[in-house]
């Protein structure tokens, strides 16, 4: 009878820290986030050093060029829900602790074999084998750090205007633009 009396207590005791650790994080999660930790001048710098890692200069320009930092934090700060905008703060301050952690520098300070070994331990933590997980835990907890950043990092280059120009195929149609014409036979495509 002790024993079981023990072990209920044990059960319970290990339960209840685990609720209250599980609610905790909700909390966090489901909290206000606060738009002023993205935009201050530390967080502008790695996610400025993050986005060239993405999108390197090669013999087209990288993110650094398109100077897309700005756009990332509006994008971030004005399209996410609040539960990927608190994940992505908290994979920001993660990153960082991290990074002082393995090498006692920051990440900007890095060189680029460390910013690519902490980049890919932060892409293989992002995604889970299981499909289904995954799912439960975006729903939950928001999308990972990783995978936002990976997001508007792509976005942002891409509608800039050097991304759209310089990194991507771009061709230019003369001509000028007629908003009304006449159309000669007014049926629609029954197909497509």
């Amino acid at each position: 009878m002790k024993r079981r009396r023990a072990l209920k207590g044990m059960i319970s005791i290990v339960g209840g820290i685990g609720l209250t650790f599980f609610g905790y994080k909700l909390f966090n999660i489901y909290s206000t986030p606060s738009i002023n930790k993205l935009s201050a001048t530390s967080n502008k710098a790695i996610i400025s050093e993050l986005a060239a890692m993405v999108i390197p200069h090669t013999d087209v320009p990288g993110a650094n060029e398109a100077n897309i930092c700005d756009t990332i934090i509006q994008l971030i700060s004005n399209c996410a829900d609040v539960q990927s905008i608190n994940k992505f703060i908290d994979g920001l301050e993660e990153l960082e602790q991290r990074t002082y952690d393995l090498y006692g520098t920051s990440f900007v300070k890095c060189t680029g074999e460390e910013k690519e070994k902490i980049m890919n331990y932060f892409e293989s933590d992002s995604n889970s084998q299981n499909d289904l997980l995954n799912k439960v835990q975006i729903r939950l907890f928001g999308k990972p750090f990783f995978s936002t950043l990976k997001e508007y990092v792509s976005y942002a280059y891409c509608t800039s205007l050097v991304g759209a120009k310089d990194g991507l195929r771009y061709n230019y149609i003369p001509g000028k633009y007629e908003g009304c014409i006449a159309v000669n036979n007014p049926r629609s495509w029954a197909t497509h």
